[in-house]
């Protein structure tokens, strides 16, 4: 893929995402779900892309411990709103069941 000058972009994601945040620094993007979906345990709500390639994955168990009783069967999932973005590149989420979860998209050193 190259830029429009002919220049390589520093890193690309490898999928279509229309809900995401990218970190102060550039090398983390933290990619959201659809706002609705149906999916399983370990469907990801939320994925971190670092540039060095690394990915990190929080699963729809994280937030309905029911989940992990039938990991295997697909069910109606929603994750919840995108609550604060703090300059830190921390943000929060709150789920569907108005619980507080925090996460970092720090760039890695």
């Amino acid at each position: 893929m190259q830029r429009a000058d002919g220049s390589e972009p520093p890193w690309i994601i490898p999928i279509h995402a229309s809900h995401y945040l990218v970190s102060k620094g550039g090398a983390t993007v933290a990619v959201f779900a659809p706002p609705s979906i149906r999916g399983k345990a370990d469907t990801p709500f939320l994925t971190l892309y670092r540039k060095s390639g690394t990915k990190i994955e929080f699963g729809y168990g994280l937030l309905y411990d029911n989940l992990l009783k039938t990991p295997d069967a697909y069910h109606p999932l929603s994750w919840g709103q995108l609550l604060e973005v703090r300059g830190d590149d921390e943000f929060s989420i709150r789920s569907v069941r108005g619980e507080l979860f925090k996460f970092s998209m720090k760039d890695e050193n």
